[in-house]
């Protein structure tokens, strides 16, 4: 596994670890945006750990489970090769009342008296496995985990200041957590440690060019790569692999760095791993263009959500390095891959909305006329304009 510019993250862990080892336990909470290398992150550390001796436990939150009780334990505990009795204790635990008493998405601060009896008795067995050997769970996408799993989470982390446990968890980076009371309670602790990944830096971006192609390539594209990618891994990878396959076709000796079918696929495998609003805002800034500035208000009313959202949308856009600083795609191509997951009926009422709302804005006709012109309608207050334009020439209304 290739990790750039995360070398000094993966330090800090494997530290933690050395720390859980001498009966000092330790938490962890990785954050970052969209395909910022989080789960590699927490893969390469879950790997030192288990070489070093430890008992590796793992879960994914996933955003279909997050209504299952106890969902992230379960996994946490499927697979581990655990004694007779102890896998019999958890299987009592989890057992199918316990799976269907009470809520899993409750507030996990409250552990109701229908899954006191559960979180107790699997909090208490993963201490008492941590007695013999470090234990080191890990948890990935925590934002999707069940209530009663994060209360499990937080009655451990209260409780392992003296005991060879590490609690790693990765979350999206959002000024609005999921989980806002969890995040708060687990941060409290002394031993708790937050670790942010930002985008890669243009010599990040050189660095996994390098580690995939031969270096004078790498720093021939690095900054084309950059531009392209706003340093998040994923669409460098894509980029990657467009390059090579354009070398495959292509007759000359230095190709260029293109965006082309694996990057607009990145892109929407981007946006899929959040949200669906983010998807919607995505597809908002896209209809918008480039001579429509995507304000949050302004994607408000074309897409019929609160201004907040779309700004919170705008900040995840650009944090995954689709759009630039000023809200716009840093690449045609992942504006048309947006605009392509759009049905051609829905896409064309996005434009005649936008057409609408430029025209009650008193824009320019041209610049009603160019979103008019990509839907069929005839009766609407924007093509009434264009019809007016067409009568009385370009520049009045």
């Amino acid at each position: 596994m290739i990790l750039v510019e995360r070398q000094e993250e993966l330090k800090l862990l494997k530290d933690l670890y050395a720390d859980c080892a001498q009966g000092r336990g330790q938490v962890a909470l990785i954050t970052g945006g969209i395909a910022s290398g989080k789960t590699e992150l927490l893969g390469c550390a879950a790997d030192e750990a288990a070489a070093a001796g430890a008992l590796v436990v793992t879960a994914v939150g996933s955003r279909a489970e997050r209504a299952l009780q106890f969902s992230v334990l379960g996994q946490l505990f499927h697979g581990v090769d655990l004694p007779d009795g102890i896998a019999a204790r958890v299987a009592a635990l989890l057992n199918e009342e316990t799976l269907t008493a009470g809520t899993a998405t409750g507030e996990p601060l409250t552990v109701g008296h229908e899954n006191a009896r559960a979180v107790h008795g699997l909090s208490m067995i993963l201490l008492e496995l941590a007695r013999t050997r470090p234990v080191v769970v890990c948890v990935d996408d925590v934002q999707f985990a069940d209530s009663p799993s994060l209360q499990v989470l937080l009655y451990l982390q209260q409780r392992i200041r003296s005991a060879n446990m590490l609690i790693l968890l990765t979350e999206w980076a959002t000024s609005h957590p999921t989980h806002p009371v969890f995040r708060a309670e687990i941060a409290r602790q002394p031993y708790f440690h937050r670790i942010r990944l930002n985008p890669l830096s243009r010599r990040g971006v050189a660095g996994l060019l390098a580690a995939h192609l031969d270096i004078p390539a790498a720093n021939r594209h690095a900054a084309a790569g950059w531009r392209l990618s706003g340093g998040n891994p994923l669409l460098v990878k894509a980029l990657i692999a467009d390059y090579r396959d354009a070398a495959a076709r292509s007759t000359r000796d230095t190709p260029e760095l293109v965006a082309g079918a694996e990057f607009s696929e990145a892109v929407i495998a981007c946006l899929h791993r959040w949200d669906p609003i983010l998807l919607t805002v995505a597809r908002g800034v896209a209809v918008l263009g480039e001579s429509c500035p995507a304000s949050s208000k302004t994607l408000g009313r074309l897409l019929g959500i609160k201004a907040d959202s779309a700004t919170q949308a705008l900040d995840v856009l650009t944090l995954a390095g689709l759009l630039d600083s000023a809200g716009r795609y840093r690449h045609p191509s992942a504006a048309a891959a947006v605009l392509d997951s759009l049905s051609p009926e829905d896409r064309g009422r996005m434009h005649l909305r936008a057409a609408d709302l430029l025209y009650q804005d008193r824009a320019p006709v041209a610049l009603i006329a160019q979103r008019c012109c990509r839907t069929s309608a005839r009766t609407s207050p924007c093509a009434r304009a264009i019809c007016r334009w067409q009568r009385t020439g370009p520049g009045r209304r």
